[in-house]
């Protein structure tokens, strides 16, 4: 399983945490690129804070992205995901047929946050 499978299911459970945490206006984006000499579409999950802020903790399981996390207004890399999706970040969406276990680990997750 690859980091991008991970944070595609998990990018909601950040943004509800970082919303639990007084951040508003996040949004979860999918994007999509096809790159020259790539056979294969690429699809990439991040958030979006105020419209502007990026936060990304997965772009380096690319080859053209050096960078670990990416935590900024401007971003190159993101620039190269013309086709891009934005979707709430909402409690609901982790309740989704078939999604039972992502609500079950995030609530999870936050009890273990808010012990420490």
């Amino acid at each position: 399983m690859s980091f991008g499978f991970v944070y595609e299911r998990l990018g909601s459970p950040l943004g509800l945490y970082l919303q639990l945490k007084g951040v508003q206006n996040v949004v979860k984006c999918v994007g999509k690129r096809c790159l020259p000499n790539e056979s294969a579409t690429q699809i990439h999950t991040w958030l979006l804070i105020d419209g502007k802020m990026i936060v990304d903790i997965t772009p380096d399981q690319f080859r053209d992205c050096d960078s670990e996390i990416i935590v900024g207004e401007v971003s190159v890399f993101h620039s190269t995901f013309p086709d891009i999706v934005w979707r709430d970040v909402s409690v609901g969406n982790l309740k989704r047929p078939g999604r039972i276990h992502y609500d079950n680990f995030y609530r999870a997750v936050i009890a273990s946050l808010e012990v420490g």
